[in-house]
């Protein structure tokens, strides 16, 4: 499963995980984290991506960049499973 990197862009924006949008950001914010968790995705076997899986890497690349604790990520695990959902139910794939 590959997903276009522009939607997972769009599902970060719209999930504003640290509210930086809704403090006045530009919309790209989130860009390098999209980035970051399309090509740790596209690097998955295609027949072993899981929720858990994509889960785990969206926590990995946000504690990286953002210097979070474990207390900080389980603060974020929600918006991090409402991405997860919208990326899985997404029919956007290439």
């Amino acid at each position: 499963m590959s997903i276009l990197l522009h939607q997972i862009d769009s599902f970060l924006q719209s999930e504003d995980i640290e509210g930086f949008i809704a403090q006045g950001a530009p919309n790209d914010e989130y860009y390098s984290e999209a980035k970051m968790i399309t090509e740790a995705i596209s690097a998955l076997p295609s027949d072993q991506i899981s929720e858990q899986d994509i889960l785990s890497l969206i926590a990995i690349i946000w504690m990286k960049i953002f210097d979070l604790s474990q207390d900080d990520l389980l603060l974020r695990k929600s918006h991090f499973e409402n991405v997860v959902r919208k990326i899985l139910t997404s029919d956007v794939r290439v």
